[in-house]
């Protein structure tokens, strides 16, 4: 009688799946799955903070720009003031 006639087949069907949740649930015993949601959080949070810094360094851009088109600072303050922002 060949192997798959047997029945012996449905062993590793009933198995693979009991291994994958127990797999599952070790890591997530052992704080696996908190420690990648940190790392996650971490580097979006991150991204958020370049975010922010770009934006307020436009606003602050766009002040100088109308200072400087007011005449409230003279042409070398504002090359100065922006070359400070690009740095």
């Amino acid at each position: 009688m060949p192997f798959f006639f047997s029945g012996f087949w449905m062993l590793p069907m009933f198995i693979m799946p009991i291994m994958a949740f127990l797999m599952i649930f070790f890591l997530y015993k052992k704080g696996f799955f908190n420690f990648i949601f940190e790392q996650f959080n971490n580097q979006k949070q991150h991204s958020n903070l370049n975010q922010d810094n770009l934006l307020e360094n436009k606003k602050v851009l766009e002040i100088i720009k109308l200072r400087y088109a007011k005449g409230e600072i003279s042409t070398e303050e504002y090359h100065e003031l922006k070359n400070e922002l690009k740095n």
